[in-house]
């Protein structure tokens, strides 16, 4: 890895772009508790906290993140929208679609996105999408902090083993700058989908590379496992499931398993 990985007069540089401040750490618990600190604090939109290794990193569901140092790509990004908190539900299927379109361009390999924000290639797991909204007491949204985990290379010694079945990387081997390529293309891909949040776009991108489709799976409606199989997914991003009776049910949240019972994790 060479010495301008991640680093932020380097990134700032290759951004130039006065809407967008990269701020780089060593060390952080969570660039999405950092993030939620700054944006407290005022930090405007565009403000994208970076570290090179999270010692606390999150995922969905409270489940933890692996970012050991220099094999991911660990960044979150402030955002101020100005449209509905429904419309939020929508910033995580449009981040899928940047890092998908960036890793596709830069790999010539194809992303495959498990409902509702995760990457695969190749089978693997290789990035993870978290986003978190703060309302105010009026009920509009004070600030959205949108956090990407994206594995660069296997760290060494591999994977934990609670996740060496599942999780993937990018590359064999460490790329030289294309870290940084990929963080800024990432971010500048996003904030272009960000600025159009409802077009059509985002959600022919998203459904096009929906993994579990034609999938037969269970799922839990009204706290009943039930089965069916995956249709799509609808304008909302719900996942649409063809039941057992021949009827439609639209997923919001929670989990899915395909129909042997492994979790999709």
């Amino acid at each position: 890895m060479t010495k301008n990985f991640l680093n932020e007069k380097e990134l700032n540089a290759l951004l130039n772009n006065p809407n967008i401040t990269f701020k780089v750490y060593d060390s952080l618990i969570s660039t999405n508790k950092t993030a939620k600190e700054l944006a407290e604090n005022g930090a405007k939109e565009g403000t994208v906290i970076v570290a090179k290794k999270q010692t606390g990193g999150r995922g969905r569901l409270g489940r933890s993140f692996y970012s050991p140092e220099g094999t991911g790509l660990y960044f979150s990004i402030i955002l101020r929208p100005d449209f509905s908190p429904e419309q939020n539900l929508l910033i995580t299927p449009a981040a899928a679609v940047a890092v998908s379109t960036v890793i596709e361009a830069l790999t010539d390999t194809k992303a495959q996105i498990k409902w509702v924000n995760d990457i695969f290639i190749n089978g693997k797991k290789v990035c993870g999408i978290l986003s978190e909204a703060k309302l105010n007491a009026k009920g509009t949204t004070e600030y959205v902090i949108l956090g990407i985990g994206i594995n660069l290379t296997p760290p060494k010694g591999g994977f934990p083993k609670d996740i060496e079945f599942v999780a993937g990387a990018l590359f064999n081997a460490p790329q030289n700058d294309t870290a940084n390529e990929i963080m800024v293309k990432t971010v500048t891909t996003f904030l272009s989908l960000y600025q159009g949040l409802t077009d059509d776009k985002i959600y022919t991108e998203y459904e096009k590379r929906l993994m579990l489709k034609k999938a037969e799976v269970n799922y839990t409606e009204n706290g009943e496992v039930k089965h069916g199989t995956v249709l799509g997914v609808d304008r909302s991003f719900n996942l649409i499931i063809n039941k057992a009776d021949g009827k439609e049910f639209h997923l919001s949240s929670g989990e899915v398993t395909i129909g042997s019972g492994n979790l999709v994790k």
